[in-house]
């Protein structure tokens, strides 16, 4: 045992050796010798040869740059446990440089390098962790999960939040924050964005201060690595035309790729794209497919105009029901809400030139306004007619929309009141009918 040992140490002693002439060959200009010796130690596994290769292919002036062999040494490198060639290539797959962007695997080998006693690798993992663990409680508290405060501490209201929002989506927790978590939420892993989010910062400024150029190409290098804000920047930028040409197609694309990343803005930006046709075809169907996505993660713009969306879909739904004006005259002859003096009456439908049925009603000595009329039969109401905007008006009378007509199938509700909010009366049996012509005085938009 003793004999093996000392030949094993006698090899890395050698290799060691090897490594040290191909350091001082290049160093002295004589590059491809020195590399020939490099090579000759890295086949034999010698990872502190392998780590020189794989950074001298990766940012030396001496040799032109090849990323794909810089990969394969410090792979080798760093399957071998060298801490250094995993803290390399983990920050390599951050910034997908030689390798497609691969943030999981980036963090794995952050881990590795700091298990492995790599300081600068424990410095960027505890700063990567606190990021994280504040960007997920911002997400939560946005999403109303989480009441604590934003400080990056992962104590038992961050983890109840956590699991709380998770089981919602039908998915186990712990409370801990793992992969599946930060996708869930929609939480870039990048152990770099701390430097992309620098980038965006200073690519702006440069900007605004009319180095357009420069200051655009700082926030690409941001984009290119998939930092989801630096891409909503450039997708608003090109839309609006402002410091920029106007280019809906570069809008389009950097918005979609944001949006694809989880980013709410992006999201709802592109909704608006989507329903007015801006850079893209119309398309009510992906434009409520973002907003929706928009407003679950949080954002209040996409969910207030969803919710105005949808109503005005309930709206124009109920609309379809609306009786024509002349439905509404015959049902008048039927019930004692026709009368034929129309100097004395309080309430009257209105056939509007947009088409739509309007209600004119005398003001209210006190100063009260009508959102509701009702029809009655005898003492029973039959129908409810809620009113909308004021289309017009002048100092005795207001004209309003009709915004629903329902009929009450039971009709056996007496009728006191014509508000509900309200106790001034009209006396229901003065309700005619009229066309605009008739409607002498009124002020119709």
């Amino acid at each position: 045992m003793f004999i093996f040992r000392h030949e094993i140490n006698a090899q890395e002693k050698n290799l060691e050796v090897i490594t040290q002439k191909g350091y001082k060959l290049i160093d002295s200009g004589q590059v491809d010798a020195g590399i020939k010796l490099l090579v000759e130690a890295a086949d034999k596994d010698y990872s502190e040869a392998q780590l020189y290769l794989g950074r001298l292919y990766s940012f030396s002036k001496l040799i032109p740059i090849d990323l794909p062999k810089s990969i394969m040494w410090l792979t080798k490198a760093s399957n071998q446990g060298n801490s250094d060639a995993q803290l390399l290539l983990a920050l390599m797959y951050a910034e997908g440089k030689g390798v497609p962007i691969n943030d999981v695997e980036s963090v794995k080998l952050l881990k590795k390098s700091a298990k492995n006693g790599n300081k600068d690798a424990k410095d960027w993992l505890r700063i990567y962790e606190s990021e994280i663990k504040v960007k997920v409680q911002k997400k939560l508290k946005l999403k109303g999960y989480y009441t604590g405060k934003i400080d990056g501490k992962w104590g038992k209201k961050s983890r109840l939040a956590l699991s709380m929002f998770l089981k919602d989506k039908n998915i186990n927790s712990n409370g801990d924050i793992n992969n599946i978590a930060l996708k869930t939420l929609g939480i870039s892993q990048s152990i770099l964005s701390n430097k992309f989010q620098d980038y965006l910062e200073k690519g702006i400024k440069l900007i605004k201060s009319g180095k357009i150029d420069e200051g655009i190409n700082l926030v690409k290098k941001a984009a290119e690595n998939n930092y989801s804000d630096a891409q909503l920047c450039l997708g608003l930028l090109y839309s609006i035309g402002d410091n920029v040409p106007k280019d809906l197609e570069k809008s389009i694309m950097w918005l979609s790729k944001s949006s694809k990343l989880g980013n709410s803005v992006a999201q709802y930006q592109l909704a608006l794209n989507y329903f007015n046709g801006e850079g893209v075809p119309v398309n009510t169907s992906e434009a409520l497919k973002l907003l929706r996505k928009s407003a679950n993660n949080g954002n209040k713009k996409a969910k207030d105009l969803l919710l105005s969306y949808e109503r005005s879909k309930e709206n124009e739904t109920k609309r379809k029901d609306f009786p024509t004006y002349e439905q509404i005259e015959s049902l008048l002859l039927k019930t004692n809400n026709k009368v034929e003096n129309k100097e004395n009456t309080k309430v009257g439908f209105l056939k509007l030139d947009s088409g739509d049925i309007g209600i004119g009603y005398m003001k209210s000595p006190n100063g009260y306004d009508y959102n509701m009329i009702l029809l009655k039969e005898g003492i029973y109401m039959t129908h409810c007619i809620l009113l909308g905007e004021t289309v017009g008006s002048d100092s005795e009378v207001v004209v309003k929309k009709v915004n629903q007509f329902i009929y009450n199938e039971s009709s056996n509700k007496k009728v006191i009141d014509l508000r509900h909010d309200t106790p001034t009366k009209l006396e229901l049996r003065e309700i005619m009918s009229y066309h605009k012509s008739e409607a002498i005085g009124l002020e119709i938009d």
